[in-house]
């Protein structure tokens, strides 16, 4: 099942005090953390959470090790569950029962919010006016950076894609997507050069995710030929393409719906949906950038057309970064009892981490939930590998990069065969003791030879047992039985009905999401068994 994305408090930190820099410019890069660090400790100091750790009493001055440590060792790293829990101990008068409170008191934090982002966990975190006007620097500033590599991409109107429309109110503020959010307030702040549909014309198809993002397609049809820039994440875009290539009952490349088309901004990872993207991009001559925004502030952007998913870690936002490499957190995705806490300089190219912050929002070392591979410290330059989770109902530690990786090299190998795989999902089942399988493929499983279908079983259960040791002691020690992998045709997926929301591990004890699948697409599936490995 899918690990809680928890930190434990009680954990005991290592502090990477000692760990040499050698050049004048990762000194300059420590300089400016240890004036950001202390800048933010004087602000928060002021606030009910920050006199609960005691931060005016941290040191004033010093070597940015030390600082640090000190800073570790007296706050300890929190998730929104953790963090809520102890404003909850701060401000007994709050309702608990109401799930934006007590994020709400006075004083709580620096910025009051003004909206929240649903966790896929359930919670919500605050957003302030702040963070949501930080689309606008990037509306701004990614064009002119871009310019300087590619003079046309830079130009023209942008559009954007949300994954998800629907916006419910809380004590009168909104809580949805953040791209939602942020489209609900464009008039105020959204560039002028930007479109985006009125959401309540997407609203006003109710929860059909379908049935949303065809009126997307059809408001690309009415302006698609000014949009330069398209925002959307790869699994959004490409199921826009399907069901509007359903509807019409062809296919229809993007460049019919936006022929001056130059720049796709990502907003996820290209990885599974990169071989169906090619298709729907054939024609155009455009770059593909990742961008990245969080609710928790961060924006940041690749910076090099040719460097796909590296991007610049901003410092110039209120944001000091602390790193937890990934081997100080268990399979559960908590915490080990002692684990390193690094500061930028101490952190190693090409390590993964996860990434925890302190912001000028009000947050003190919140465990974002996002694992990130450091690509250079000076400039702080990263990949986004994957969120907190782990299939790990039989001890098997599945995550998701490694399987995207995998797919995407899969996709490669399968052109011959005249198909390509466009999604999954995963979960254990208990009862029968083996993880299942649905693999969402671009042609009728049926009209694909068993055989082919049945190498990709095999090839994809023994090469993640080749990437994640865990995975293979899991069915070595009899843990758990060879996996069931079942194909179903392409749109299964897509047209789940509502409530359904997509997610790569299916977290229920008996796989209770991937049984409504397997209903949906009944007769046309294809269920295979894999190997032994």
């Amino acid at each position: 099942m899918p690990a809680c994305c928890a930190a434990r408090s009680g954990g005991r930190h290592r502090s990477g005090a000692g760990i040499g820099q050698s050049t004048s410019m990762a000194i300059q890069a420590a300089e400016h953390q240890k004036t950001l660090l202390l800048g933010l400790i004087k602000k928060l100091a002021e606030t009910p959470y920050g006199r609960h750790f005691n931060l005016s009493d941290l040191p004033k001055a010093g070597e940015l090790d030390a600082l640090h440590s000190a800073f570790a060792e007296r706050v300890p790293v929190v998730n929104t569950a953790m963090w809520r829990k102890a404003l909850l101990g701060l401000y007994p008068q709050s309702n608990a029962q109401n799930p934006i409170e007590p994020f709400r008191e006075n004083g709580c934090l620096l910025e009051m919010p003004v909206a929240f982002v649903e966790e896929d966990n359930g919670g919500f975190m605050p957003v302030s006016q702040s963070i949501l006007k930080s689309f606008q620097t990037v509306e701004k500033e990614l064009p002119a950076h871009i310019r300087k590599q590619w003079p046309e991409l830079g130009k023209g109107t942008w559009f954007y894609i949300c994954d998800d429309a629907i916006i419910e109110y809380h004590d009168k503020l909104p809580a949805g997507d953040l791209l939602a959010l942020q489209m609900e307030h464009k008039g105020m702040l959204l560039a002028q050069r930007a479109i985006a549909p009125d959401l309540t014309d997407i609203q006003s198809v109710g929860r059909s995710r379908a049935q949303a993002l065809l009126v997307y397609a059809d408001e690309l049809q009415k302006c698609g030929k000014s949009i330069h820039t398209l925002v959307a994440s790869a699994k959004t875009l490409t199921d826009m393409c399907f069901l509007l290539a359903q509807r019409e009952g062809k296919f229809i490349p993007l460049k019919a719906l936006c022929p001056n088309l130059k720049l796709y901004l990502c907003t996820d990872d290209l990885a599974v949906h990169d071989r169906e993207l090619q298709y729907f991009f054939a024609g155009l001559e455009m770059g593909i950038l990742t961008w990245m925004a969080r609710p928790y502030g961060l924006q940041a952007w690749q910076q090099d057309l040719d460097a796909r998913g590296v991007m610049a870690l901003p410092t110039q936002d209120g944001i000091f970064y602390e790193f937890i490499p990934v081997t100080d957190v268990d399979a559960q995705g908590r915490l080990k009892k002692e684990f390193q806490r690094l500061h930028a300089a101490q952190t190693t190219p090409g390590k993964d981490y996860l990434l925890v912050v302190t912001t000028a929002q009000g947050l003190l070392a919140y465990q974002t939930g996002d694992i990130v591979r450091m690509h250079d410290r000076e400039p702080m330059t990263f990949l986004w590998r994957r969120r907190l989770e782990a299939l790990n109902g039989f001890s098997e530690y599945l995550v998701e990069d490694t399987v995207n990786r995998l797919i995407e090299a899969f996709n490669d190998a399968l052109q011959p065969y005249g198909f390509f795989i466009r999604d999954y999902m995963v979960g254990d089942r208990a009862g029968d003791r083996c993880p299942h399988w649905v693999i969402e493929i671009s042609r009728p499983p049926k009209d694909v030879p068993e055989k082919v279908l049945q190498s990709v079983v095999n090839r994809l259960h023994r090469e993640i047992g080749n990437e994640l040791p865990a995975y293979l002691a899991a069915f070595r020690n009899n843990r758990t039985f060879p996996p069931s992998m079942h194909f179903v045709p392409m749109g299964t997926f897509t047209h789940m009905p509502s409530p359904f929301k997509f997610r790569r591990f299916d977290g229920t004890a008996e796989a209770e999401v991937i049984e409504q699948v397997l209903a949906r697409a009944g007769q046309q599936a294809v269920h295979l068994r894999g190997p032994l490995l």
